[in-house]
């Protein structure tokens, strides 16, 4: 890579390299970059179809900002995705930097390159994704009700902070894994259960009211349900947890950089 024989600024080379990352995971397939879309309208329909006709699972009206009643499959499918996309990006986020240094193990050795965007790369291109799926949210959401609530203005506030939060187990895990080869072996049975230990494919009054305290240290559970108020029920989020969240997520961010900066010096040794 050209760049490489130069100082070039990390936002050029981490603005470059995500570019690269997004087009190479559908280059050579037969839709190309269609597949963007066409992986979460899958997943929507594919979910959607489970929990509303096999598993046969209901929104209530203790859920509904507005109070209405158990909600159709379509309101269904719209709460569904909102948490299957945030988990979609955290889940690939966690499960890819783990292996970004390993992965990239002619680049340790180029005294030149800044070794620590390559958790930011498979961030960024997580992200592209993640942008993507909204776009269907919004677009499923309009044609559903025909409007979207002023507040969805404001929800990239929710997903600001899980975007932080992952930046700094992308520093953690990257580093760690160059060390640790079996860590996604580890974390791949964490992160789906992830999947069933929040309000992510059912709300939280699906959990006794002794559980669900215990459902926000689920990375997750915070920013889906402050998505979905903003998003979809059109209220505010509960925003002291939101800014302890962030908090959290800012610490983590700071010692994943200081973590990965200290591992940074024998990565070369032990790859």
């Amino acid at each position: 890579m050209n760049f490489l024989r130069s100082r070039v600024p990390s936002a050029t080379i981490t603005v470059q390299m995500t570019r690269r990352a997004i087009l190479q995971r559908y280059r050579g397939s037969f839709l190309g970059l269609a597949w963007a879309f066409l992986t979460p309208i899958s997943m929507l329909v594919v979910y959607t179809f489970i929990f509303t006709k096999v598993f046969t699972v209901r929104w209530g009206a203790d859920v509904s900002a507005d109070g209405v009643g158990d909600l159709g499959t379509f309101q269904f499918a719209v709460l569904l995705f909102a948490g299957l996309s945030l988990y979609a990006f955290f889940s690939e986020v966690v499960l890819t930097t783990g292996t970004a240094i390993t992965d990239n193990v002619n680049l340790v050795k180029k005294v030149v390159f800044p070794l620590r965007v390559l958790p930011i790369v498979n961030i960024f291109s997580a992200l592209f994704q993640l942008l993507v799926s909204l776009l269907i949210l919004i677009l499923f959401q309009l044609i559903l009700t025909g409007f979207l609530p002023w507040t969805a203005l404001l929800s990239p506030l929710a997903i600001l902070p899980l975007v932080v939060l992952v930046a700094g187990l992308g520093w953690w895990l990257s580093a760690l894994g160059t060390y640790i080869r079996d860590i996604n072996q580890i974390l791949t049975p964490l992160v789906t259960a992830l999947l069933f230990l929040g309000p992510i494919l059912y709300p939280l009054s699906s959990f006794s009211e002794g559980v669900r305290p215990w459902l926000s240290l689920n990375p997750l559970t915070i920013p889906i349900e402050a998505f979905r108020d903003m998003m979809i029920w059109g209220v505010w989020p509960d925003w002291t947890a939101l800014a302890i969240y962030m908090g959290v997520a800012t610490l983590l961010a700071i010692t994943g950089w200081m973590g990965f900066t200290r591992l940074r010096p024998g990565f070369a040794d032990v790859l």
